[in-house]
Formats: structure tokens, sequence, C-alpha cells
């Protein structure tokens, strides 16, 4: 799996139960590949994988369950990440063709909604990345009805090409750009360039709600002995 991949599985078990008296115990393997820097291959079955799993089982039973133990708040059940409020970073001085858009669907209630008047009109967003590191950076976007195409840039590299984020039923979207980045401690820029509206014509807008970015752990060291 890439760095910030995300997979969702599901299991029935309606065609074959799995019948308990008084509990059950169901478990999660942890493996996978592991990486050294150079991203040679560490170990291809280990369980020294940095992922992250979460879960969540619905049972039939008899009678009034027991009450389990708290569920911890949602901040400690998320992947660590720091979240860039893309409103707070413009807010001093908005770019032509950007407004602060009030909805509480955003994360913090507030986002940017960039109207682009011809293909390529863009939109520069400067991040502040605190330490050195290895990072998934992901654009938090809202496809909608009334969105356009765009092109995403990271520190002048095209990593996303014609991103389509017309959509009829929006919700919240990370949107990746590229796969992993080393990046320095210091400032970086997010690009969004228009590239219209594909086939549907109307207005090129993109909505805009935050910058993700996930710290990745530091890869294996390899031993001595096997560095050429």
């Amino acid at each position: 799996m890439v760095a910030g991949g995300r997979i969702t599985a599901y299991r029935w078990h309606v065609t074959d139960p799995v019948f308990f008296d008084k509990s059950l115990k169901v478990a999660i393997e942890h493996k996978g590949n592991t990486f050294y820097e150079d991203l040679s291959l560490v170990d291809a079955y280990t369980q020294r994988r940095p992922d992250m799993y979460s879960s969540v089982a619905f049972w039939y039973q008899q009678g009034k369950a027991k009450r389990f133990a708290q569920m911890p708040p949602v901040e400690d059940r998320m992947i660590p990440a720091t979240i860039i409020q893309v409103d707070e970073t413009l807010a001093d001085k908005l770019p032509a063709g950007v407004e602060i858009m009030n909805e509480g669907t955003f994360t913090n209630a507030k986002g940017l909604l960039f109207k682009a008047t011809q293909e390529n009109n863009s939109l520069e967003i400067p991040f502040e990345v605190s330490q050195d590191g290895k990072y998934v950076v992901f654009a938090r976007v809202w496809p909608r009805g009334d969105s356009g195409v765009f092109d995403f840039y990271l520190n002048g590299t095209l990593f996303v090409k014609d991103e389509d984020l017309f959509k009829e039923h929006h919700f919240a979207t990370d949107l990746k750009i590229g796969s992993m980045h080393q990046l320095s401690k210091g400032s970086h820029v997010l690009k969004a360039v228009s590239k219209g509206t594909g086939k549907r014509g109307g207005a090129a807008q993109l909505f805009f709600d935050a910058i993700v970015l996930e710290k990745l752990p530091a890869f294996e060291v390899k031993p001595v002995a096997e560095q050429k």
C-alpha cells in the first residue's frame, strides 16, 4: 500500500453466521511490507508496520448488553495530522477571485471559495511545516455540483492533473497530492489551477477546506553489512 493510502473493507456474516454464547473475540492481523530509507525491502511480512486500524462490529443477541468502556474522544481515534485552515492562512489578504465561505460543513465552519473566471486561473496557498520530515499532503476539498476541474501543484511540481470535482452529492474529500514528500521546516506552497469545467460548462469553482499534513514514521535503518 502506498504512503497515505486508505482501505475500507466490510465482512458480513449473513450466510455463515458466527455463533457464541458468552463472548467473542475478533483480532486484526497487522502485517505487511516494510522498507529502508532507499525503499529497498526490509521484510515482506512483518508486524513492524506503522499502519493504523479502526473497526466497528454489530451483532444480534438476546437480552440487554452490558455497558462497554467509554469510547475515546474522536480526536484520539483519528490519524495524527496537522490541519491547516486555509481561510485563516489567507485571511489577511485574499487573492483575486477568492472569498471566505461560512458553512458548517467545513472543518472549522469556514473555508475558501475560489471562482475561476477562465482556464489557468490559479489559487496559491502558502503553508508552514514545523519540522523536517517525510509527509503525505492532502487538499481537503468539497466536490459539489458547481465545482470545476483543477490541477494541483506542490512547490511548483504538478502532482494531480485534471481532477474533476463535480459531484451531485458532496462530502469532504482529502485529495492526496502525490505520494510521499520530503519537506523541510519552513514555507511551502500548494497551488490549484483551473482547467475549466470539462464537458459540463458553467462555473469553475473550488471549495477549499484545509491542507492536511500527515508525518510519516522514520524508515528502518539498514544494517551496515547490507549497505552498498
